[in-house]
């Protein structure tokens, strides 16, 4: 099970029940998305999360040959975390216009979500 079935699996049976299976797709857009900024946001107040630490043991094409750096390691770590931020941004847009109708208070907190994301490369660099 991935993490976007996880993170939206009540509301998933609830539009099922009334029967609005477009609300699956965005309301599993939105959380992961949601889901991927806490991931970042502890990332960067204490180094630790969860998504960071699976990127982490993922090993990347360039890595083959060897051992890496850990600095060059944890770029990597970041340029695919922003990598999967994008994607999810992108996802949340295309599920939005799918919606026919969007009431304004949606329609402005899922813009407010997406703001939040906007700038993706927020990492302090150090030294």
């Amino acid at each position: 099970m991935t993490v976007k079935a996880i993170e939206a699996s009540l509301i998933h049976k609830l539009a099922d029940y009334y029967n609005e299976p477009a609300w699956i797709e965005i309301s599993e857009d939105l959380l992961l998305l949601k889901r991927l900024h806490a991931e970042k946001s502890s990332y960067m107040k204490s180094g630790q999360s969860i998504v960071f630490d699976a990127l982490r043991e993922m090993p990347f094409d360039d890595s083959i040959g060897g051992d890496i750096p850990i600095s060059e390691k944890e770029e990597q770590v970041r340029t695919q975390f922003d990598k999967c931020l994008r994607d999810a941004r992108q996802s949340v847009e295309r599920s939005m216009r799918k919606l026919a109708k969007l009431d304004d208070e949606l329609l402005e907190r899922v813009k407010s979500i997406l703001e939040q994301t906007e700038s993706i490369n927020s990492y302090v660099k150090e030294g």
